[in-house]
């Protein structure tokens, strides 16, 4: 089982291991940039939640948060 499962692993991992190399600049490229511009929108997200919830403190159901 263990031979199987290592062939599989290799079958695999060796044609993956081979593409990564083409086009990487490439991917790295777009795919880097799309994070940054996410991660800004996450953050301008967390921003307008924090505003609404200090302004809106009747919408904030404190039962949940009783011990």
């Amino acid at each position: 089982m263990r031979n199987k499962l290592c062939g599989i692993g290799l079958g695999i991992g060796y044609p993956v291991f081979l593409a990564s190399f083409v086009g990487f600049i490439k991917l790295v490229g777009t795919v880097y940039p799309v994070t940054g511009y996410l991660g800004f929108v996450i953050i301008v997200a967390l921003i307008i939640s924090r505003i609404r919830s200090k302004t809106n403190k009747e919408a904030v159901n404190t039962d949940f948060a009783k011990f």
